[in-house]
């Protein structure tokens, strides 16, 4: 080998990832390291980029790092197939000098291609020495190896640990993924010092932290709240610095008092700079491009000379010619010596953790033969932060301009499956290019590129993330997935989610799947390993996961949004007793407004309360379990309606406040008599669900009146909406459908036999569908179909579009929602 060669090292987390680390520096080398996960054309790139001789890996490894095409020859190694039993246990000589390279790093690359960055041993051994001293390490400390190894990050944890004496602790990937696994590791290990992103640090208690001394948070900014919190007893650190500087050039120390988060200062043999665009000094508090000289400099990128000349750079500043490094971030320096954190000057970002130019992602983009042109933008909301990518597609996936809002093209419904096997394709091309955390969460097309005044991209008139809403076939089918599509919901962000939405095509990652799986573990009372939303990534496939696990549990206060901060509303469904087609509504309201659908009893084959007074009472022991005192918000649907009148009846005797009482499309009690047959429920069951699925079972009523018997008919049926997967176990689902309809036959008959029982003191809202068959309500000629003699206030009545059921789901229950919110009280309870 060469004096100081670049020599590969890809490696899981292990033993063998520092052996190999320490084995390349004694040696006299510098390390690559190289993550096994990256697409082989990324991995080949690097290997051929670096021309690494030699490239140190694993045995179950080898598969993946294929070395056929690479331009040069390099020699592969397993470290955990190497015999060195006979060899010398002494150190080697000396072989390095202070100049001499430690490692080559890859980051992000605005060329399409990723770019390696050189960085010396002075620069690594003054980050070790200078953080040894800020984060006061000694030979006691117990430091978790944190960051990936391909990430500079980890280059700071292995070398304050170790040039210093004190315990390094490596963790398993599988473990970073699992909130309760990483806490007890934590505790278990008796960690006194790690370093995190504030986006993980999110997911944390205190109790994980019962050891910790030094916290260090770094990647991405901090916000306020998560310093105040964690600073008050813990030796807390904000650290910054780019992969050019040698991991970190500044650092502040926090305190609760403080009521903002800087930078800090520059740490020990550390210059930092704010320049102008003429690269001359800034006065104190106007902002200016940062610059950083000192011990830490990179030497340059490996192999791009021009890009080298263009970043680091020699300048003129307090009379002496320094050599500085662009970092291409805007600060200014505070009154108190302190660096404010402003932002990017230029398109790279920070994304949990990982730097990304984002015209790395376009230039790939570029190269799909459909891509006419790309931007990338990170667009942030409530503090989850995703890569949307907008195209403008040219030929075959040329899509035609529809109604516009803004410069987003809403597809129509035959241009949609175009639409998604093009977001498809792009993802996949991706996949295959870029490391997961570059993949754009979410694809826009559009017409064009918002363009400035001088031609360039505006880019922030690029559009807000497409919020289309899901097919109606998407809508959950159960109570499982009706709770897991609302987790889905507050963890992404989204306003709307499909059971068989991709949970990472959503934008999920990493750190919101750990957000997830504790929500899901606090709801449904079920550990499931992080590894399995990975395997299912769908409502609709975790929810069958559940479903095996024995798990499933039916709740009937199903809590469609429970995080809000609003007054919650209480909602119940018609005769059929299921709310799942409340979901469509729940999600119109926002994720803001606590969202909670009574179910009615019966549905798991359990007792059902033959009168709409027990129902009532039922229902309020539950409401009250969660809402203990008024006032309450009370929706009823359909024949829910009349429930949610007696609710607020009972609710009103015993001295408590009825806020609100919404009647949707129902008529008050007295007007028609229930004299349904058992094969007349089945049938409607069949046209309720190709309502809401839009799609005919071919299974008309026609054919269901011909069968030979009532148990032919549940089997017939039954054996359709499995095919449909509308049912889910086989040995199950006649019982099922029976127990559906014995719902439906009871709650009828009950509806029927309900007098009214008095007038309540709260004023009513009934909203009412503008289509109507003969058969509906609409043949009842009383005044506001009866309501007005139920209430000594008002009856107000709001008009909306669709039929009975289809006011209840896309398109028009987006009108439906926007006249309730104007009802609703926002005041929190």
């Amino acid at each position: 080998l060469t004096n100081n060669p670049l020599i590969a090292i890809a490696v899981e987390r292990s033993l063998d990832m520092i052996i190999g680390l320490l084995a390349i520096l004694k040696a006299g080398g510098a390390y690559v390291p190289i993550d096994p996960s990256y697409p082989a054309s990324r991995i080949r790139y690097m290997l051929d980029d670096s021309r690494a001789p030699l490239l140190l890996t694993q045995s179950h490894l080898t598969v993946l790092l294929s070395l056929d095409g690479l331009e040069h020859d390099c020699v592969e190694l397993c470290l955990d197939a190497t015999d060195v039993a006979d060899q010398p246990g002494e150190n080697l000589p000396a072989r390095s000098t202070a100049e001499d390279l430690a490692y080559v790093i890859y980051t992000s690359g605005s060329t399409g291609k990723p770019k390696g960055v050189m960085v010396e041993n002075n620069g690594l051994v003054n980050l070790a020495l200078a953080q040894i001293k800020a984060f006061e390490i000694d030979a006691t400390s117990r430091i978790l190896q944190f960051a990936s190894f391909s990430f500079d990050a980890s280059a700071s944890e292995i070398s304050t640990a170790l040039l210093n004496g004190a315990r390094l602790t490596l963790i398993a990937k599988e473990t970073l993924l699992d909130t309760a696994q990483f806490s007890a590791l934590l505790v278990g290990q008796q960690i006194t010092h790690v370093t995190l992103p504030p986006s993980f640090l999110n997911n944390l208690s205190e109790q994980a932290f019962s050891d910790l001394k030094t916290l260090v948070v770094a990647g991405e900014a901090c916000p306020v709240e998560m310093m105040k919190r964690w600073s008050q007893n813990l030796h807390f650190i904000n650290a910054y610095g780019p992969t050019e500087n040698t991991v970190c050039a500044s650092a502040a120390v926090c305190f609760p008092d403080m009521d903002a988060v800087s930078i800090g200062k520059p740490i020990a043999n550390t210059r930092i700079y704010i320049l102008n665009a003429q690269h001359q000094l800034q006065p104190p508090g106007i902002p200016g491009e940062l610059c950083i000289a000192g011990a830490g400099l990179a030497r340059g990128y490996l192999n791009r000379p021009e890009l080298t000349a263009e970043k680091f750079i020699e300048v003129e500043l307090l009379g002496k010619t320094e050599q500085i490094y662009k970092t291409g971030d805007l600060a200014r320096w505070l009154p108190d010596g302190n660096l404010e954190f402003l932002g990017r000057i230029d398109h790279q970002v920070k994304l949990r953790g990982f730097r990304i130019e984002l015209g790395e992602i376009e230039a790939v983009l570029g190269q799909f033969e459909h891509v006419k042109e790309a931007a990338v933008s990170l667009y942030e909301a409530d503090g989850n932060k995703r890569l949307v990518a907008y195209i403008v597609v040219s030929g075959q996936w040329l899509v035609a301009s529809g109604q516009k809002e803004g410069l987003d093209i809403h597809v129509t419904s035959s241009m949609v499956t175009d639409h998604w096997q093009l977001t498809t394709a792009l993802a996949t091309f991706l996949k295959a290019k870029l490391p997961d955390y570059m993949i754009p969460a979410s694809f826009m097309i559009l017409d064009s590129l918002p363009l400035t005044p001088n031609g360039k991209l505006d880019r922030k008139a690029l559009p807000a993330p497409d919020k289309n809403t899901r097919s109606e076939s998407a809508l959950p089918r159960d109570n499982i997935e009706l709770q897991l599509a609302s987790l889905w919901e507050t963890v992404l962000n989204v306003p709307s989610v499909g059971i068989h939405d991709d949970f990472f095509s959503l934008g999920g990652h990493s750190l919101l799947a750990v957000k997830l799986m504790n929500h899901i573990r606090e709801q449904f009372s079920a550990r499931l390993p992080i590894s399995a939303l990975f395997q299912h990534p769908t409502v609709a496939s975790l929810a069958e996961l559940l479903r095996q696990e024995g798990t499933r549990r039916f709740t009937e206060l199903v809590p469609i949004h429970s995080t809000g901060t609003t007054n919650p509303v209480y909602c119940l469904p018609g005769a059929f007793g299921s709310v799942m087609y409340l979901y469509p509504l729940a999600t119109r309201l926002g994720a803001q407004q606590r969202f909670y659908a009574l179910q009615t009893p019966g549905l798991d084959g359990s007792a059902i309360p033959e009168t709409i007074e027990a129902l009532a009472r039922h229902h309020l022991k539950l409401v009250r379990q969660q809402q203990a005192i008024g006032p309450y918000q009370l929706v009823g649907y359909s024949s829910g309606g009349r429930v949610a009148f007696e609710m607020a009846w009972q609710l009103e005797q015993q001295g408590e406040t009825v806020s609100l009482l919404v009647i949707l499309d129902a008529n008050a009690p007295g007007f028609k008599s229930f004299n349904s047959s058992e094969l007349e429920c089945l049938e409607a069951y069949v046209h309720l669900y190709e309502q809401i699925m839009g799609n005919s079972l071919n299974l008309p009523s026609e054919t269901i009146r011909t069968l030979p018997d009532i148990e032919t008919a549940y089997a017939v049926v039954a054996q359709t909406f499995l095919q449909h997967q509308l049912l889910f176990d086989p040995k199950a689902a006649i019982e099922e459908l029976k127990a559906m309809v014995n719902v439906v036959q009871i709650t009828g008959q009950a509806l029927a036999d309900h007098p009214m029982p008095g007038k309540v003191r709260c004023p009513i809202h009934l909203f009412r569908a503008s289509e109507q068959s003969a058969d509906d309500e609409v043949n009842d000629t009383r005044e506001a179909w009866g309501w007005t003699q139920c209430t000594h206030a008002t009856v107000t009545e709001h008009w909306v579009p669709g039929d009975h059921l289809s006011m209840m789901l896309n398109p028009h229950v987006k009108t439906l929602a926007e006249k309730l919110s104007r009802y609703l009280s926002g005041k929190p309870v």
